[in-house]
């Protein structure tokens, strides 16, 4: 992913819901993982680490972003049945 496409990263659900899950699920495991790419003894964790750059300890900031989109959608859908009508009579 090119550098500058990194807002367009942050700004999608999608990544934020990922995040939580990869990291909710895996982010503690302290197994050792081989094969290829992984350097010897490497953790899980630190392979989520040091390859994602995902941080356990920012779980609580991408519950509430998911929650934020939530209530954004919401919002947007309950502004755009109320305002927006396109029948024509």
């Amino acid at each position: 992913m090119p550098p500058w496409w990194g807002w367009y990263y942050w700004c999608t659900p999608v990544a934020w819901t990922l995040y939580g899950l990869i990291d909710s699920q895996m982010g503690e495991d302290m197994n050792p993982i081989t094969g290829s790419g992984t350097t010897a003894n490497e953790t899980v964790k630190s392979y989520i680490r040091s390859y994602f750059g995902f941080k356990h300890s920012f779980l609580g900031v991408v519950a509430g972003m998911n929650l934020v989109f939530v209530i954004l959608f919401a919002f947007v859908f309950a502004f755009c049945i109320k305002f927006l009508n396109f029948q024509r009579r």
